[in-house]
């Protein structure tokens, strides 16, 4: 007797086991996703962005508050500008577009 007849013989005693396990292997991560339980590389690294700018947009509004400056009733414009100063961030040649926007949000929120 050959593999091939041993599979064969394995095979044919358990035809609805096998069918449902490749079904499973196949709907199993569908279905998974389609409820949310799996988190994508994309996802996750968004989820990291937006925490990071929200914790530098603090770290931004409490250098403007430390300097005492007064914000209250300043236009957009002006609360960006001081935004774009105190956003830069150690290490940082300029200060990243979504931090000075956040903070000038923050900023303009009272």
């Amino acid at each position: 007797m050959s593999i091939l007849d041993t599979a064969k013989k394995k095979y044919e005693g358990n035809e609805a086991v096998l069918i449902a396990f490749v079904l499973g292997l196949i709907l199993g991560p569908i279905i998974s996703n389609t409820f949310g339980w799996q988190v994508s590389r994309g996802t996750s690294e968004a989820h990291i962005r937006a925490a990071v700018v929200e914790q530098q947009a603090l770290f931004c509004v409490e250098r403007v508050k430390a300097t005492g400056q007064d914000t209250s009733g300043f236009e957009y414009s002006a609360l960006k500008d001081i935004a774009k100063e105190w956003s830069v961030m150690p290490g940082q040649d300029a200060a990243d577009y979504d931090v000075t926007y956040a903070c000038s949000e923050k900023l303009g929120v009272k």
